[in-house]
This record gives C-alpha cells, sequence and structure tokens, in this order.
C-alpha cells in the first residue's frame, strides 16, 4: 500500500575483475559497491545485496531529495569511478533497471520482475544506462518466452521442414553450392521467420 520505487542495480564487468585479480578482489570491490550505494541513500531507502554482483535499492521516502531517475544516474556515475585496490585500479560500472511501485502492483515478486525486466533492457541497450519500467517490456518478455516454449514444443513435434537453395554463379548459370534453411511452420503463429 506504500508508493515507492525498487531500483534493481547490476554490475557491468565484474566477471573481468573476479577472472582478472581473483576472487578477494571481487569481494573487496563489492564491499566498496556496497559503501558507495549506502552512501546515496536517502531517508527512507533500503538498499541490499541481492547475490552475486546484484545489489537493490528500495526506496520508499515521502519526498526523496533525488527523484528516481536522478538517484539511478547518480548509481551509475558513482559506481564507474575506479576502486583502488593496493596498486590495482579495478573499474566496474552499472546498469539500472527502475520499478514504480503503486496500487497496480500486486506483490513484492511482480516489482522485481519489472525491475528486473527493465534492467536487462538496459544491459542489452548497451550497459551503463538506466532503463524505467515499461508494460512494453512484459509483453516482450512474454512473447520471447512463448516463443521459446513453442520452439521445443516445435522441435519435439516435427514442425521444422528443411530446405535446399543452390547458390549460382550469376554469369556462367554454374552451381557454386546449396544453402540448407530450416523453416517453421506452427500450426497456429503460421510461418515463423529466424
Amino acid at each position: 500500500g506504500r508508493a515507492g520505487w525498487l531500483l534493481s542495480i547490476d554490475l557491468d564487468h565484474f566477471k573481468v575483475v573476479n577472472d582478472s585479480s581473483g576472487h578477494s578482489a571481487g569481494d573487496e570491490v563489492l564491499r566498496v559497491v556496497a559503501g558507495r550505494l549506502l552512501a546515496l541513500a536517502e531517508e527512507g531507502d533500503l538498499v541490499g545485496r541481492l547475490g552475486g554482483d546484484e545489489f537493490a535499492m528500495l526506496r520508499l521516502g515521502q519526498a526523496p531529495a533525488r527523484a528516481p531517475q536522478v538517484m539511478a544516474a547518480l548509481v551509475i556515475e558513482r559506481l564507474s569511478e575506479p576502486i583502488e585496490l593496493g596498486p590495482k585500479r579495478l573499474h566496474v560500472g552499472a546498469s539500472v533497471g527502475l520499478a514504480r511501485l503503486d496500487a497496480s502492483i500486486a506483490n513484492v515478486e511482480d516489482l522485481m520482475v519489472n525491475a528486473d525486466l527493465a534492467l536487462y533492457d538496459a544491459k542489452r541497450s548497451g550497459r551503463g544506462r538506466s532503463v524505467v519500467y515499461a508494460s512494453s517490456l512484459g509483453a516482450a518478455s512474454r512473447r520471447m518466452h512463448t516463443v521459446e516454449q513453442a520452439l521445443r514444443e516445435g522441435l519435439a513435434q516435427g514442425q521444422f521442414e528443411l530446405h535446399f537453395q543452390p547458390k549460382v554463379d550469376a554469369r556462367s548459370l554454374q552451381a557454386l553450392g546449396v544453402e540448407a534453411l530450416m523453416r517453421w511452420e506452427h500450426p497456429v503463429l503460421g510461418s515463423i521467420s529466424p
């Protein structure tokens, strides 16, 4: 019944830190990131690590000093600053997905799914960005899931056909080879392109 925002925060290129500098360096980076997020938090905000390199900031304050998009930009800016670990300077960045908590949200899981969908869109569109959840993100995700499930069923039900297309030299009309193409004819969705 409270209004607010959830920021889903995922570190960019964190795996590189673990792979190149070791897990103890990765652990220290996570501690630094947590400290930076806590320093940005305002009264009423809750900051936590969800696991791995994913953090969240729940903003329930009545009148936050910073708008959610402004906070997301600050998070990205602050987490992009180098981290000094002894002689090493490590660089990680962050992507942020934002989801509004309002009367349309039935439960915590829905809020987290919305924030994660926005986060995945931010990462897909170039990282180091923030995206606010929109219902179109949910529709696209559901369509992708539906097609993926139908693909598995279509494979099991023999809905795919192999077609051969000759490759021909345009001048001599000599056959140079052949392309093998799979075509999927779904009984309800019709012909589905690659």
